[in-house]
């Protein structure tokens, strides 16, 4: 098994309060908090406001409508704009299973938790991954503010192509 360093650290709890459009927005924030403690701080106008789940959904519909909610269209509107100088984001489309699977553990081995899609119900329903193994993932589900264990038979059927990465930059000295 394994697992983000400091699992504890992660906001396990954090719960999405926009049913149909949130699970992107706080997905991206408990990855955010999980490696600075807390959401970045941004500005919008003469604000400074916390990059959280309602923020995220302000900048995204003051730039497109909102139902095209997506990992490129948040990095593009979001994500480079007002954190790209503290965050690198990177959109990954891995239609091989195997490749997407390497790629998700490669990036929780390295305590980068990937927001992963899956298909549900509603369309699609977003996921940081925080610990790998040999039968599944421990998926932080947004939807009920805790962690959900998906078996990669499961995955196989449900997931969809893409990844979102949230890296630190870190300081060159």
């Amino acid at each position: 098994m394994t697992s983000i360093r400091a699992l504890e650290r992660f906001p396990r709890t954090l719960r999405q309060r926009d049913k149909v459009l949130g699970c992107i927005p706080t997905s991206i924030q408990a990855v955010l908090t999980y490696h600075n403690g807390t959401p970045p701080t941004v500005h919008l106008g003469d604000q400074a406001r916390s990059l959280d789940e309602s923020t995220i959904l302000e900048i995204f519909g003051s730039n497109e409508d909102p139902f095209k909610i997506c990992f490129s269209a948040v990095k593009e509107y979001v994500l480079e704009p007002f954190i790209g100088n503290r965050f690198t984001s990177i959109v990954e489309e891995k239609p091989d299973f195997a490749d997407w699977r390497d790629l998700v553990v490669a990036q929780v081995e390295k305590s980068m938790p990937p927001l992963i899609s899956c298909a549900s119900p509603g369309g699609s329903h977003i996921g940081a991954v925080v610990e790998t193994d040999e039968v599944g993932f421990k998926v932080h589900d947004p939807g009920i503010g805790d962690f959900v264990s998906k078996s990669l038979g499961e995955l196989y059927t449900i997931r969809r192509h893409d990844i979102l990465r949230l890296e630190p930059i870190t300081p060159r000295a």
